[in-house]
């Protein structure tokens, strides 16, 4: 048994805006250059989550490519 109509949105207004994002939240405490010093001072402190953070936006990530082996000879 369906509940709407065909072609017809159980939602027709959508998912409602929200300003509550993890980007929205820092925004809210300083700027880019501010929150990168404050990574990198917890980096230069050993926090691991700083560390990994710094790396990942230095180091590419590299794609993994599998090299197609020969078939043996008959």
């Amino acid at each position: 048994m369906a509940r709407w109509s065909k072609g017809r949105s159980g939602n027709p207004r959508g998912r409602p805006k929200h300003e509550h994002t993890f980007t929205a939240a820092l925004r809210a405490q300083g700027t880019p250059e501010e929150l990168a010093q404050l990574a990198w001072k917890a980096a230069r402190e050993g926090a691991p989550w700083a560390v990994q953070m710094i790396f990942n936006r230095l180091e590419p990530q590299f794609a993994q490519s599998t090299i197609p082996q020969e078939s043996p000879p008959c």
